[in-house]
């Protein structure tokens, strides 16, 4: 029994270790587990591909092997006599027939260099894609805890509340019931009237819980209905230094993998019009073939000027040159590369633009709510020091209730205001990590504590 008794702590244990997590555990489970990542490493395997196909192609030569096989009327004679026609079907007898060619480019005038450039430019776009997913991902999944987490903190508010309320409407009945007392029947409808408020509490805590774990469960791709917990993380504080937010702004112009992507799109799309150029040339290939066929039922002709399809053998390599002269629509295909190549820098300059006033929305919109939390945490000391005091003055007799009770009711506002703010400032930070093309540098300045210009490297 007490072996047993071990081995189902350690299994409960491992299980609430499981379901228990922090910033880090949340984004890498998700990053492992979301089908949004899965898909984007199978894009990126994909694209991987067009690379192979392309140095296949520009290196190795192209190989086509054909096997024909059947039956065939009997034919004897040669040229110039033979028993048979043409249309005898008698004396059916097996063949079979194969074909080996093979050609290998020598000079492509740059088509399979641009080719195999292309290909390598469209992967690292594809691997920006992939990081821009992820990054977006994380983001959520930032969202979803600091979700999870207030849920979890405004449910024992609301338990609090709860017991503290009651514990309230205790003590003015005690006082009300007490003759000598100053406490009346106003008093106790006044405390009684907090009803609906702790009640609210109490349903949007609920609300709030199951809102958030199906939020944070879908993100990690864990079953909806399992119970989960985030880890106490500290809020960053956020006292800029004076370069900070162009340092950022730099930062993000580098780091950003939409910028990113888009400049690899442009080195892309720069290939191909070079393989577009380059189709106005010809190809120049070396080839060779084997061919050889049989059939037993029909007379072999050695005449080198007779032609039977059912037997014969051949061997030959040579040099060939292959030249597309569609100049009109080579043209067209230069255009419109082109364009496309100048319409892509042109979304780059305005992406680069951009970035500096999403950079600079984020950064003070953090700092704002950094100082309202602040502000939050002070107003909840201060409400702290008047119910306490408030407390203390009714333990002694000397307090009226309608203190007490607004006093009770100025702390859970404030609390609850407390952790919206924290909320709110923490998903306001990683909108600023998120805008700079890096999460992780605000899982940095959470585990640091700060945010500074150090840190956001």
């Amino acid at each position: 029994m007490l072996c047993l008794s071990l081995v189902s702590a350690v299994f409960s244990q491992e299980t609430a270790d499981k379901n228990h997590f922090t910033l880090n555990t949340a984004i890498m489970t998700a990053r492992e587990q979301n089908p949004i990542g899965k898909a984007a490493d199978f894009d990126v395997e994909k694209a991987s591909m067009n690379i192979r196909k392309a140095i296949i192609q520009k290196y190795i030569p192209m190989l086509d092997f054909k096997f024909h096989t059947g039956l065939v009327p009997a034919a004897e004679g040669d040229i110039f006599y033979s028993p048979d026609k043409q249309t005898d079907l008698d004396g059916l007898g097996p063949f079979f027939r194969l074909d080996l060619e093979l050609v290998q480019p020598l000079y492509t005038f740059g088509k399979a260099t641009s080719a195999v450039k292309a290909a390598r430019e469209g992967f690292h776009a594809e691997e920006s894609r992939k990081d821009f997913l992820i990054e977006e991902l994380s983001f959520r999944v930032v969202q979803a805890y600091w979700g999870l987490a207030s849920a979890q903190k405004v449910e024992l508010l609301a338990a609090d509340s709860q017991e503290s309320y009651q514990l309230l409407l205790s003590e003015v009945q005690k006082r009300l019931d007490n003759e000598e007392s100053d406490v009346d029947d106003a008093d106790l409808l006044e405390a009684k009237s907090l009803h609906f408020d702790v009640e609210r509490i109490k349903q949007e805590s609920i609300e709030r819980m199951a809102l958030a774990r199906t939020a944070f469960n879908t993100l990690l791709y864990l079953d909806p209905k399992e119970e989960v917990s985030t880890a106490t993380e500290p809020s960053p504080s956020f006292n800029p230094d004076e370069d900070l937010l162009e340092e950022l702004v730099v930062m993000a112009e580098k780091t950003r993998p939409d910028m990113q992507g888009l400049h690899a799109a442009t080195q892309a799309i720069e290939a191909k019009l070079a393989l577009a150029k380059s189709r106005r040339f010809p190809n120049i290939f070396l080839f060779a073939g084997l061919n050889y066929a049989h059939a037993d039922n029909r007379q072999d002709q050695t005449n080198p000027f007779a032609v039977d399809n059912f037997n014969y053998r051949s061997l030959g390599a040579g040099i060939g040159l292959r030249w597309d002269l569609n100049i009109f629509q080579h043209d067209a295909e230069i255009r419109q590369s082109r364009a496309e190549y100048n319409a892509t820098i042109e979304r780059m300059k305005s992406l680069k633009n951009n970035i500096r006033l999403e950079v600079t929305k984020a950064f003070i919109e953090a700092q704002k709510n950094f100082n309202l939390l602040e502000a939050a945490r002070e107003s909840l000391k201060t409400t702290k020091t008047w119910l306490r005091v408030s407390y203390d003055n009714w333990e002694m007799g000397i307090g009226e209730s309608w203190r007490l009770i607004r006093a009770y009711e100025a702390y859970y506002r404030m609390r609850s205001l407390e952790i919206e703010r924290e909320y709110v400032y923490n998903v306001s930070l990683a909108k600023l990590g998120n805008m700079l093309g890096e999460i992780d540098a605000y899982l940095r300045w959470v585990g640091n504590g700060k945010v500074t210009i150090n840190e956001a490297h």
